[in-house]
């Protein structure tokens, strides 16, 4: 369990790495904040995830409205709207000198 007096001490060291000015007023408000979010995660901390497959998609959604392909556009609307084009490529400026 996380104690009030490390939670200030924590932020008083944060406020002063970071250099911001905090009333006494602000940092008893960010304090109890903590506090509050602290003790809402201290039980799913708890819990033991180790055997526990990793999940990379959390959903099933599929567009239903439609169907979901590549579709190139007119190559002649393409040339125009590009500040740059050169023969069938975008010229795109380098980001990287």
């Amino acid at each position: 369990m996380i104690i009030i007096k490390e939670i200030q001490e924590a932020l008083g060291k944060a406020i002063r790495a970071i250099k911001i000015e905090v009333t006494t007023r602000e940092q008893e408000q960010l304090s109890g904040e903590l506090s509050c979010f602290l003790q809402w995660l201290e039980p799913l901390l708890a819990v033991d995830t180790a055997d526990a497959d990793q999940i990379l998609i959390s959903h099933g959604a599929v567009n239903v409205l439609r169907e979901d392909k590549a579709h190139s556009g007119d190559l002649v609307d393409l040339k125009k709207a590009a500040p740059n084009f050169d023969e069938d490529f975008y010229q795109v400026p380098p980001i990287i000198e």
